[in-house]
């Protein structure tokens, strides 16, 4: 569910940093989303692998590595 939320936001927003990404899934779904910081950077790099996503210095795109 997270990643197809932060998906969306990326889609929406074009690219966030980790913390921005973490705060709005911690204000949107504060029922669902308990993962701390760290959490959510292993998971980030993992859709970066799996070339869901483009990390640039912290940032993360759905755009095409530089």
């Amino acid at each position: 569910m997270c990643e197809i939320f932060i998906l969306q936001m990326l889609t929406n927003l074009d690219s966030l940093s980790l913390d921005r990404i973490h705060m709005m899934l911690t204000m949107t779904l504060p029922d669902t989303y308990d993962r701390s910081i760290q959490d959510l950077a292993g998971f980030l790099d993992k859709l970066v692998k799996q070339e869901k996503l483009v990390d640039s210095a912290g940032v993360y795109s759905k755009g095409q590595p530089q």
